[in-house]
């Protein structure tokens, strides 16, 4: 029934674009004024706009059937709500680009739109994919395919639309700078968290950088996406007005920033402390449990011992605790000492710092 009303929707969009354009120059007999007739009509723009919108859908479809398949129900379901949240936060922008607002602004809000549709979905494809490590060859063919495409669109359109700015000055062009930027800096995230998973996959899961890593991915990541919210910010408030659309972008990305930073510093006391804050197990703890580390399923000589009383490989319990500080077996808290008000003021004094220094970077910069 959905794919019958679609269809029906297509049909009814090129049918009533065709008849438009056949009334202009049955009215207007040169083409020149038939193209201007069809731009100053209001009846003509709306009809010939959502003729666009269609098209844009069918594309998307293509790329979708092309590069992902059929969409998971979980996927479907996130991506409703993304969706709804991003018209409504364009919507505040366009607030702030009024006075501009014509129908080169709406084309590149769809397809700014379009493309964050796909980077939703090839994010999530990773982390299913992380899930489930045994998809085919195909599938990781047309994601790597997808996100190299992705890619090649981010620049090309971060480049257009910074240098048209720098150019002729301040226009509504640089809140699309600023999207493609955040977009091109999710991307790298992306490709670089499946490039790891793919890695991990190939040794068999027996990485330990993996977690590192990965957590190094993210928090670079929040922060260039945080350095680019906040340069959007500054430039639009100097010479525009108060940008209230980016202070939700600004405060979540902050927020994140915070909880790995906070994250990060308690478990490199945890590491740097693993002979004083967990005891060795002993044979009578081997006795009284099982030998098989839960982390890494292999037989234990050698282990710690959490205050809840399960046993892991040092080197498993290490890789555990990048991730989150609870125990793997019943998710009690991992007590890391009494110092856990210094973490937290640790953190905010190496945020206060980064964002010092990042504002008064990007105030030179404008300036």
């Amino acid at each position: 029934m959905l794919k019958a009303s679609f269809g029906s929707y297509v049909l009814m969009s090129f049918v009533s674009s065709l008849l438009v354009v056949i009334h202009a120059f049955s009215l207007k007999r040169y083409f020149y004024n038939a193209v201007v007739y069809l731009t100053k009509s209001k009846i003509a723009t709306v009809v010939l706009g959502n003729c666009g919108v269609v098209c844009l859908l069918l594309v998307g479809k293509f790329m979708q059937a092309v590069f992902l398949g059929p969409l998971r129900f979980r996927e479907e379901e996130r991506l409703q709500v993304r969706i709804r949240e991003a018209v409504i936060e364009s919507c505040l922008a366009m607030t702030v680009f009024r006075e501009e607002f014509n129908s080169k602004f709406i084309g590149l809000f769809a397809v700014l739109l379009f493309l964050k549709i796909f980077h939703w979905l090839s994010r999530d494809r990773v982390e299913y994919m992380e899930e489930q490590p045994n998809a085919p060859l195909l599938a990781h063919a047309r994601l790597i395919s997808l996100m190299a495409v992705l890619f090649a669109l981010d620049i090309r359109l971060v480049v257009s639309c910074a240098t048209y700015t720098m150019q002729y000055g301040p226009s509504f062009l640089v809140l699309f700078a600023f999207e493609f930027a955040v977009l091109s800096i999710s991307l790298i995230s992306t490709i670089t968290r499946y490039g790891l998973n793919s890695a991990d996959s190939y040794l068999e899961g027996r990485w330990d950088a993996k977690g590192m890593i990965s957590f190094y991915n993210e928090l670079l990541c929040d922060a260039s996406q945080l350095i680019v919210y906040i340069a959007f910010f500054l430039y639009v408030q100097a010479f525009y007005t108060l940008p209230l659309h980016i202070i939700r972008d600004i405060y979540l990305t902050f927020t994140k920033f915070h909880k790995r930073c906070v994250d990060f510093l308690r478990y490199r006391r945890v590491a740097s402390s693993m002979n004083e804050l967990f005891p060795d197990a002993t044979e009578q703890d081997f006795s009284d449990g099982d030998r098989t580390c839960i982390i890494c399923r292999e037989e234990m000589q050698s282990a710690k011992k959490l205050n809840c009383g399960h046993i892991f490989h040092v080197r498993c319990l290490q890789s555990w605790l990048r991730r989150q500080l609870s125990c793997p077996v019943c998710r009690a808290n991992v007590e890391v000492s009494t110092r856990g008000s210094n973490t937290r003021n640790e953190a905010v004094s190496v945020l206060r710092n980064y964002l010092v220094h990042a504002t008064h970077f990007i105030s030179e910069a404008f300036t």
